[in-house]
C-alpha cells in the first residue's frame, strides 16, 4: 500500500511540473481533516493567499489596458472554487488525497469540487514553503498559461464586444442600449446612455459622457462590473 501511494505522490509531482524536497508538505497538502492527523486547512488558508497574489501579479502585468474591475473579474474567475477545482482534476489530485471512506466513494468531481479545490490551494501552499516566491511564481504561472493568455488576449477588446461576446457565448439575448437624455449646449453635449440585460437576470446600467459611443462604452463596463460582483460573470 505505501509503496503505490509513493507512486502516486511520484507521478503526482511530474504532472504538477514540481518536485518536492520536503515530501512531507505534499502528503500533508493532501491530508483531509476527515483522517486524523494534521490536516491541509493551514497550508489552504497560506495558498489561498499565495495563489491570489500570484494571479493578481499577473493579471497586472499582462493586462496594461485592463480596469480595475476587469482586473477583479479575471482575478475572480482565476481563482474560483470551480477553477481550483478543474485544476485538481487535470492534475488527478483525487488519486492521492488522504480522505474518510464515505468521502472516497463519493464522487469529487461533481459532489465534493471544494475538497479538490481546497486540496489545490494547499498544494500551492505546500510548493511555496518547499521553495521560494520566484519558483512557486513560475509553477503556477505555468499552470495558468492558457487561461493567463486569454485574459491578455480580452484586455485589447473593448467592454461592448467582450460583453456582447459573452452573452452569446451563454446564448443570451444581446444587450439593448438606449439613448435616456442629451443635455447641454451643443458644443459640449453629454449623453446618458443605459445598457440593458434581460437574462440571466433584468439587469441596467447607465453611463454619461461627451459621445453616445462613449456612454455605451461606459454603460458596457459597468455592466462587466456588475456581472462580475454578482458572480454571475466568472
Amino acid at each position: 500500500m505505501a509503496n503505490f501511494f509513493d507512486e502516486a505522490l511520484t507521478a503526482l509531482q511530474q504532472r504538477l511540473n514540481y518536485q518536492f524536497k520536503d515530501l512531507t508538505l505534499l502528503q500533508q497538502a493532501l491530508h483531509h481533516r476527515s483522517v486524523a492527523g494534521a490536516s491541509n486547512e493551514r497550508l489552504e488558508f497560506l495558498g489561498d493567499a499565495v495563489m491570489g497574489l500570484i494571479v493578481a501579479d499577473q493579471l497586472y502585468r499582462r493586462c496594461p489596458q485592463a480596469q480595475e474591475g476587469e482586473l477583479t473579474r479575471s482575478r475572480v474567475s482565476l481563482v474560483s472554487g470551480k477553477h481550483l477545482a478543474q485544476l485538481a482534476q487535470q492534475f488527478k489530485l483525487d488519486e492521492c488525497l488522504q480522505l474518510d471512506n464515505d468521502l472516497k466513494r463519493a464522487n469529487l468531481a461533481t459532489h465534493h469540487a471544494a475538497i479538490l479545490s481546497d486540496a489545490m490551494e494547499a498544494v500551492v501552499g505546500a510548493i511555496y514553503l518547499d521553495s521560494s516566491w520566484s519558483e512557486v511564481l513560475k509553477v503556477v504561472t505555468s499552470w495558468l498559461k492558457p487561461q493567463l493568455a486569454l485574459e491578455a488576449n480580452l484586455d485589447v477588446k473593448d467592454p461592448k464586444t467582450r460583453l456582447q461576446e459573452w452573452t452569446q457565448q451563454q446564448n443570451y439575448p444581446l444587450p439593448v442600449y438606449t439613448l435616456i437624455a442629451a443635455t447641454g449646449p451643443e458644443h459640449d453635449k453629454r449623453f446618458k446612455m443605459s445598457c440593458e440585460l434581460v437574462r440571466p437576470s433584468k439587469l441596467n446600467t447607465e453611463a454619461i459622457s461627451h459621445s453616445k459611443k462613449e456612454a455605451q462604452q461606459q454603460a458596457a463596463q459597468l455592466m462587466l462590473d456588475t456581472l462580475a460582483k454578482n458572480g454571475i460573470l466568472v
